[in-house]
């Protein structure tokens, strides 16, 4: 079970120490690049899980397994991650500190969700009218999903608005039903 709070608590730790050194852009590329070597190997957090490997030889195993280049301050991070008996949730504490960072340089990720791919053209004016709206730098992350019929779901930062015609249909038939 994931522990939101202790993540929060993780990523904010690594973001402010990042921004205190001045190391923040190298650490976020860096924190990239260790999420996906975890995401590519599943037997590293196996390894790094297992109770029947040393604290030492799991520590070495971070120094020698992630890139020689890699920030030592995110290097020393992991190793307190694995100390901590946190190192599974590294995926977490990668998206929340990502997410930390894009706030701080005001960017702000929406996932548009559509029933069918759009023309660029609406793209582009759906993304000037969110930065009109919230005044912010806007990522938008374009998912189709066949399953909504029609319309657009909007989710950003733990809220969802929800214009499909599926939801819309859904609430008619409660109004029939109810």
């Amino acid at each position: 079970m994931i522990d939101r709070k202790a993540i929060r608590r993780y990523s904010r730790a690594l973001f402010g120490l990042t921004l205190e050194k001045g190391v923040l852009e190298q650490v976020e590329r860096d924190f990239l690049r260790v999420r996906e070597l975890y995401d590519e190997h599943p037997e590293i957090a196996n390894l790094v899980s297992n109770s029947t490997v040393s604290l030492a030889e799991k520590e070495d195993f971070v120094e020698k397994v992630f890139p020689p280049e890699a920030s030592k301050t995110l290097i020393q991070f992991l190793k307190v991650l694995i100390k901590k008996r946190r190192f599974r949730e590294l995926p977490a504490i990668q998206e929340d500190f990502h997410g930390l960072v894009e706030e701080k340089n005001g960017v702000r990720e929406i996932v548009a969700i559509t029933s069918h791919p759009l023309p660029e053209t609406l793209w582009n004016r759906l993304k000037i009218l969110l930065e009109k709206k919230t005044r912010l730098k806007i990522r938008l992350v374009k998912k189709i999903d066949p399953e909504i019929l029609g319309g657009l779901i909007l989710r950003f930062k733990g809220t969802e608005m929800d214009a499909s015609f599926k939801t819309r249909l859904e609430s008619i038939k409660q109004l029939l039903l109810g």
